[in-house]
């Protein structure tokens, strides 16, 4: 079995998450969805008001998926009605997607726990010797727009300052959600990480990226060629592009794309 193959079956064969998950009737639709893990608590919130609007319908999700482990499933034929990743994993499937649309732009920040233990108050500080860092792998998107920021912050500051922060990095997640859960759980002693911005909550203070040194990241929705519900499907996505949608993609701290 070669990877894309692996990827497929793992996702496919997964414990799927059914929000709302009442037992369906005869005629309703569920869509299989596949969400980007820095996107996922936004859809479920997401999900929720369309099913409010649509009680016919039902999603099938899992969380913690990278938009490597989508891209690499959507090309292997993994079934899915809605997929949802920054716009770099999207140039890789055109062939098999539809109605692909721009809904949202993330950006790059810095999050700290709430005692800041490294006392982090801007990006420059990654460099101190005290930090201990967490980023995403380097083939993820997560890990990419990372280690842009770093290369930026070597522009800006000096090489050796970016030498510095690299040798910081004590952990490699395969996704935002894990980069999250890594800091929070303060994995090899992280306390500082390169994330999204829509991934800030109660437990982490933000440290903001300037605009010189930040990477702004479009992310875009689209059904399969291989979904049968794709009539459902594209109103799901025209519903996440209208302003009801935007909406709640805004109070997750989302910018229009």
């Amino acid at each position: 079995m070669n990877v894309r193959h692996a990827i497929v079956a793992l996702i496919a064969g997964a414990g799927a998450v059914t929000h709302f998950g009442t037992a369906a009737a005869a005629d309703t639709v569920v869509l299989r969805a596949m969400i980007a893990s820095s996107g996922y608590v936004a859809f479920g919130d997401i999900f929720a008001a369309y099913e409010k609007r649509h009680p016919r319908v039902r999603f099938e999700s899992q969380p913690g998926l990278g938009g490597q482990q989508i891209e690499a499933a959507v090309d292997g034929g993994a079934p899915a009605d809605i997929v949802m990743m920054a716009n770099p994993n999207f140039d890789l499937v055109q062939d098999e997607t539809v109605a692909q649309t721009a809904i949202l732009t993330n950006t790059e920040v810095v999050l700290v726990p709430r005692s800041n233990p490294a006392n982090i108050s801007e990006l420059k500080d990654l460099a101190n010797p005290n930090v201990k860092l967490v980023i995403g792998l380097e083939n993820s998107v997560a890990g990419r727009f990372a280690r842009q920021v770093l290369k930026k912050a070597g522009a800006t500051y000096g090489f050796d300052v970016e030498v510095k922060m690299r040798g910081n990095v004590v952990v490699e997640e395969s996704s935002a959600g894990a980069v999250v859960a890594a800091l929070a759980s303060g994995k090899n002693g992280a306390n500082a990480a390169i994330a999204f911005v829509s991934d800030q909550g109660p437990r982490f203070s933000l440290i903001a990226i300037p605009a010189t040194q930040n990477v702004r990241t479009i992310y875009s929705i689209s059904t399969t060629k291989a979904s049968k519900n794709q009539a459902a499907a594209k109103d799901f996505i025209a519903f996440v592009a209208s302003p009801a949608g935007q909406a709640i993609l805004a109070a997750h701290h989302y910018e229009k794309p």
